[in-house]
């Protein structure tokens, strides 16, 4: 995302949680925020405000004060270097936040998750969920894809194979809140028991495919794995 829309998504963010004070508070662009810079913001962890950033192919964790100045600016180098933003994913938790991310290395395609704090420091080691075999070549785009329950109790990493155009495979590996394993599925839903609003056009583009499938993992998400 633009540089510009950081600062506005910060005039926003502090906006919502200093209404009640009638106090306005924005951060300031770091200087390395430049017009290639990635960006999300993750949440609300142990006080402070966190932003997971991506420019010039180098990951950082922003870390910022109620008063929206930065405490930290922690590098990240073992996330993928060209992930470009489109990899990384978060799962927040009031103390700390789950950090997904996905990696390519010749034709196999790595999910890892890894923990960090409220300082934007990484907790503990990364962890290796699953693995995934794609054709030589082929694109970068995201593969995987995480979801997380209402009581965030459970968590899901899924995958979606649409290789074949008259079927797709769904993949799921659900997990506790701790990322102990429940249970790993492959499974071919039938069009039949998809709900009528999520029925899937014969001839969609991948694109809206991919996001169709994804509302329906996520509404069925404790009925795939009961």
């Amino acid at each position: 995302m633009r540089c510009g829309l950081w600062f506005a998504f910060g005039l926003v963010l502090c906006a919502c949680f200093t209404a009640s004070a009638q106090k306005l508070v924005y951060s300031v662009p770091d200087k390395d925020d430049t017009r290639r810079l990635n960006f999300e913001i993750v949440g609300k962890i142990n006080g402070n405000f966190v932003i997971y950033k991506s420019i010039r192919n180098r990951n950082f964790i922003t870390v910022l004060d109620n008063d929206m100045k930065q405490i930290k600016n922690v590098e990240h180098d073992y996330l993928p270097s060209n992930n470009r933003g489109e990899s990384v994913g978060f799962l927040a938790f009031p103390d700390f936040a789950y950090m997904f991310f996905q990696y390519r290395k010749k034709n196999t395609v790595f999910c890892l998750v890894t923990k960090i704090d409220g300082n934007g420091e990484r907790l503990g080691d990364v962890l290796e969920l699953d693995t995934s075999q794609v054709t030589s070549g082929g694109s970068d785009d995201k593969v995987y894809s995480a979801v997380i329950s209402e009581d965030k109790s459970k968590i899901m990493v899924f995958k979606i194979n649409t290789k074949n155009k008259k079927k797709f495979e769904l993949s799921t590996l659900l997990m506790d809140d701790k990322l102990n394993q429940i249970k790993k599925r492959k499974l071919i839903p039938s069009r039949k028991r998809l709900p009528k609003r999520l029925k899937i056009n014969p001839h969609p583009n991948q694109k809206k495919k991919k996001m169709t499938i994804m509302k329906m993992t996520t509404i069925w998400m404790s009925r795939l794995h009961p």
